[in-house]
């Protein structure tokens, strides 16, 4: 019985996991290679990688044209074919890297201008990033923020958002919109997460992808340094130990894990003041790579007033939700992101891994 309990209590705790559609879990564990960086670009690009990916899958790639332009690539042994065949989560990832680059520049004393290079969205050159000098540096307040962003997965408390933070989403622009959990918006967005999560997870091939981004062991998560770690997850102490030395792959498609990633996913989803959901103009490159910077800016600013935040992008995986949700919640524009949002006791601070960006240089 002892040891059915202890089972229970870490497949509970280890279930918050699986809802991370594009997974903001993170992050700030840096790369070591990245701790000392040479030249601004360096340290411009390292901030961008402390954007929030699928699945802290981190596709995304660097090419040097010249000494102050990029091209921004997607890196294709990284992406997610199962959850993401469009590559719709892969250009928002991009997007956020992009924007975490965009508001990291300024504090080097550089300028950057972002151009769209293809309207294809399985080419793998998708921006180009030139940067001018720039005559006054900007405050570092905002590289604090990106630092310390990340992913809340508990349960949040049960309480309407403070006028403050109303008011403040309300400027945040009309891509954004945000429905109280008591709402029959809200209810929808609840219901839909909650039964899209329970079909994705009877899926062996979009179980087998996810499984295949957790890093349980220490030594695997320090070669990989992307996906799903122990620590990424909120996982502490005698459950963290366990899962650590315990499960592998393996464990995440058996019954059991499957079936408490749905009833953690219900908590998650009951739990929370409400959704904040992002729109685009259309599904073309330039709109999703413009919803990836508009979540990274949402999310910074979330950051800074202490408003925990966890997308729960199931929906916009599985059908039929993803075709009827803008019209369920009375939109007539596409829907990008669902993100959970509420107040904690504790609102934590990164612990999720980070890859060195891979930079090519031009031929």
């Amino acid at each position: 019985m002892a040891g059915n309990k202890i089972s229970k209590i870490i497949f509970l705790t280890l279930g918050c996991a699986l809802v991370a559609s594009i997974n903001c879990s993170l992050y700030g564990e840096t790369n070591k290679a990245d701790e000392h960086p040479k030249d601004n670009l360096t340290q411009i690009i390292h901030y961008g990688s402390l954007a929030p990916s699928s699945h802290n899958a981190q596709m995304w790639q660097v090419k040097i044209i010249t000494e102050n332009k990029i091209k921004i690539l997607v890196d294709r042994k990284h992406i997610l074919p199962q959850v993401d065949p469009e590559n719709r989560e892969t250009l928002i990832s991009l997007g956020a890297f992009i924007e975490n680059m965009v508001l990291a520049a300024p504090c080097f004393g550089l300028q950057p201008e972002v151009s769209i290079i293809t309207k294809n969205p399985a080419d793998t050159e998708i921006a180009e990033l030139t940067f001018c000098p720039k005559r006054d540096h900007s405050s570092t307040d905002i590289l604090r923020d990106i630092k310390n962003r990340h992913t809340i997965r508990i349960p949040y408390m049960c309480q309407a958002l403070s006028a403050q933070d109303a008011q403040w989403f309300k400027t945040f622009g009309a891509d954004l919109r945000y429905f109280a959990l008591s709402t029959q918006e809200g209810k929808y967005i609840q219901q839909a997460i909650i039964q899209a999560t329970k079909q994705q997870v009877a899926d062996d091939n979009k179980q087998k992808e996810l499984a295949g981004l957790f890093r349980f062991s220490k030594k695997e998560a320090e070669k990989e340094r992307d996906g799903l770690t122990p620590d990424g997850i909120g996982l502490s102490g005698i459950t963290k130990w366990f899962v650590s030395t315990f499960f592998t792959h393996d464990s995440v498609m058996s019954k059991s894990f499957r079936n408490q990633s749905v009833t953690t996913t219900k908590r998650q989803a009951e739990n929370c003041s409400g959704f904040v959901v992002l729109t685009s103009d259309d599904d073309s490159v330039a709109s999703l790579v413009a919803s990836g910077r508009s979540l990274e800016r949402f999310l910074i600013t979330a950051t800074g007033k202490k408003l925990a935040v966890h997308p729960m992008s199931a929906p916009l995986e599985e059908s039929p939700w993803s075709e009827e949700i803008s019209q369920k919640v009375g939109l007539d524009k596409p829907v990008q992101m669902i993100l959970r949002v509420g107040y904690v006791k504790d609102y934590g601070h990164p612990v999720s891994m980070r890859r060195e960006v891979l930079v090519l240089t031009a031929q």
